[in-house]
């Protein structure tokens, strides 16, 4: 798996803007019903691997309940120098949760990523908050 471009995403973006009126809609809409999920399901954050630091802090931005405000700002850095705005984040993100669902992967904090040489780097995400929900059932 590595992480996606901005040309990566342009049909998956496309498609989202097209079914909403406004970037804006579709990223408060987006994570809006990613919170309700989280909610229900709080290990669900793990399918997004190391785009769920972005995606977080623009959840937080939107005020979106049942999250705390830690995020790893090195991997936020990292996304948010590769795809800036946070409709291209939103994407990737799910882009990320279907790879793995469609792999029928359990969600796992751990994923390989792959760059541009072929080096595989194993990336943990651990949302602390997040995994005492998970514990505590």
């Amino acid at each position: 798996m590595r992480l996606y471009s901005k040309d990566d995403l342009q049909d998956a973006l496309f498609e989202a803007l097209n079914s909403n009126k406004s970037s804006a809609e579709f990223v408060k809409k987006y994570v809006t019903n990613l919170g309700k999920i989280i909610k229900k399901r709080p290990q669900h954050y793990r399918y997004f691997g190391p785009y769920w630091w972005a995606l977080k802090s623009i959840m937080l931005k939107y005020e979106v309940p049942g999250i705390d405000d830690f995020v790893d700002l090195e991997w936020l850095e990292k996304i948010n120098q590769a795809l800036t705005g946070d409709d291209y984040v939103c994407v990737a993100s799910w882009a990320m949760q279907e790879s793995r669902f469609g792999g029928l992967e359990l969600p796992t904090n751990t994923v390989m990523l792959e760059d541009a040489e072929g080096n595989m780097t194993e990336c943990v995400t651990i949302d602390p908050f997040l995994e005492a929900l998970i514990k505590s059932g």
